[in-house]
């Protein structure tokens, strides 16, 4: 493998959004259904974008409801520490690398504009592919990146903190890499599911990634003076 580009989930793998997320959505569905929501309840309905998880607990209300969340959103980032520790330099690392960063996630367009300007985190990233409220398409998506880059999908890793990151990861083509650095993060389960590699830091992943680089210039090295 040469690798060429890395695509991250973002909700748990580049901030710690999930909270954040989670509280926005009661919030909006609390008032509306006259009861108490769980964490739970809402995280079982994770996959599409949030129009699509609102439309499942409040059908016939979604702009409305959408509006208030993007609010709620975008107000709780101030309140709640959803960066996460390493992440900015790992990210200028990988970039003096040379490779090629993008995202991946099922967050609407709007959420996951909210929160990339506030970590200011655009800088790093030459695409930017949010999901969808009918479900989840992050296989399509890898694919697009792959093919805007042009690339061989074998030579881009996918970096996400779910079981299913890893599986959709496989599928596509590219290498599983699990971004175990969020206490809350299965690194068990990602492995099971198929990561290549798991890390509980992101000054790991930048580890392994210029390990790749060196393994590739001794191999070079070899090769040549073999010739």
């Amino acid at each position: 493998m040469t690798l060429r580009g890395l695509i991250f989930d973002f909700d748990g793998t580049l901030a710690d959004t999930l909270p954040v997320c989670t509280q926005a959505l009661r919030e909006v569905f609390e008032p509306r259904l006259g009861r108490e929501v769980p964490d739970a309840e809402v995280r079982r309905h994770f996959g599409p974008s949030e129009e699509g998880i609102i439309q499942r607990f409040v059908p016939g209300h979604v702009n409305e409801c959408l509006e208030a969340y993007l609010h709620a959103y975008e107000r709780l980032h101030h309140t709640y520490p959803v960066e996460i520790p390493g992440i900015t330099a790992m990210l200028t690392r990988l970039k003096r690398q040379g490779l090629s960063l993008a995202v991946v996630t099922a967050k609407g367009l709007e959420s996951a504009t909210i929160s990339v300007d506030h970590l200011g985190l655009a800088k790093y990233f030459s695409l930017v592919e949010v999901g969808t409220p009918i479900g989840e398409r992050k296989l399509g998506s890898i694919g697009k990146v792959v093919a805007r880059w042009s690339v061989d999908v074998h030579d881009v890793a996918y970096v996400g903190d779910m079981p299913i990151d890893m599986r959709v990861a496989k599928a596509a083509g590219a290498v599983p890499l699990g971004a175990a650095w969020l206490p809350a993060t299965p690194g068990d389960a990602l492995r099971r599911a198929g990561a290549q590699e798991v890390f509980s830091r992101p000054r790991a992943l930048v580890r392994w990634v210029e390990s790749q680089a060196r393994e590739r210039e001794r191999a070079r090295g070899s090769a040549e003076a073999n010739y």
